[in-house]
């Protein structure tokens, strides 16, 4: 008789360690927490807790409509797998990865939200603008992090890798006087549910999409902007690969409009 494999049970201490495997393997804290929230939705959905088969997982997936919900319960059952021993997903195909371009804010936008007074979260926006790190990098700094003098900040991003981030003189200013306001450890004492909602209602406030993903964005986009060679801005990035890099180039058409007038062999001739 054929032994069906079942998915073993998603108790606490499980996905406790579940986490921590996904974490020694290069992943994000980010990546984590969603990839296990998305394990937990499918125990909810379905109630198989310690039962489910392959054919559970397919029929499961097969009912998700929306590609991004699609790709994130895919790698969380293959990362499940690896993790168990039990890959109950063979029976799913991977989602077809959407390329889409980046967003970021223009230069009246980035004008419009520095003008204001006062926003509470000023200093969060402010850093990850000037910073370009991921959310979950900047939720993880402490003060210790900082050194003030040389205005750098030391991060530590996927797979704890180490890297050091600039702040220019205004940022640093803005971010001395918010540190000096809290009490904690950490700059900044937030989920990042609360500092997506920050940031959202700040912009939403004044007529702008604003999330971390965003600010990132528009970092790389303004650096290019303003002449930064994509290598230096993969390493600020803390992108492993080039490649990851290349695709803040047809952010904007101003970008290449850039390069061109800078790079143009006929501007010297005329």
């Amino acid at each position: 008789k054929m032994t069906v494999s079942r998915m073993s049970p998603l108790t606490r201490k499980t996905m406790t360690n579940f986490h921590s495997y996904l974490i020694t393997q290069g992943l994000s804290q980010g990546s984590a927490i969603a990839y296990s929230n998305a394990l937990n939705h499918f125990q909810r959905v379905t109630g198989l807790n310690g039962q489910a088969t392959g054919q559970d997982v397919a029929n499961f997936y097969g009912q998700i409509r929306h590609p991004n919900t699609r790709r994130l319960a895919f790698y969380a059952f293959k990362h499940y797998g690896a993790f168990t021993g039990k890959d109950l997903a063979s029976g799913i195909k991977a989602p077809k990865q959407e390329k889409r371009l980046p967003k970021a804010l223009n230069s009246d936008q980035l004008k419009t939200l520095f003008k204001v007074p006062n926003s509470p979260a000023k200093p969060l926006f402010m850093f990850l603008l000037a910073t370009g790190v991921r959310i979950s990098e900047a939720l993880a700094v402490k003060r210790q992090d900082f050194n003030v003098s040389q205005g750098t900040l030391t991060i530590f991003g996927k797979g704890g890798k180490e890297r050091i981030v600039f702040l220019d003189t205004p940022t640093l200013a803005v971010i001395k006087d918010y540190a000096n306001s809290i009490q904690t450890e950490k700059l900044f004492p937030l989920t990042h549910s609360e500092a997506y909602y920050l940031l959202r209602t700040f912009g939403r406030a004044h007529g702008i999409k604003l999330t971390p993903h965003i600010c990132r964005h528009s970092f790389a986009s303004q650096l290019l902007l303003n002449g930064c060679d994509i290598m230096s801005l993969s390493k600020m990035l803390g992108h492993t690969s080039l490649a990851t890099t290349s695709v803040y180039l047809n952010i904007t058409p101003e970008i290449m409009r850039s390069q061109y007038q800078k790079a143009n062999p006929l501007k010297n001739l005329k």
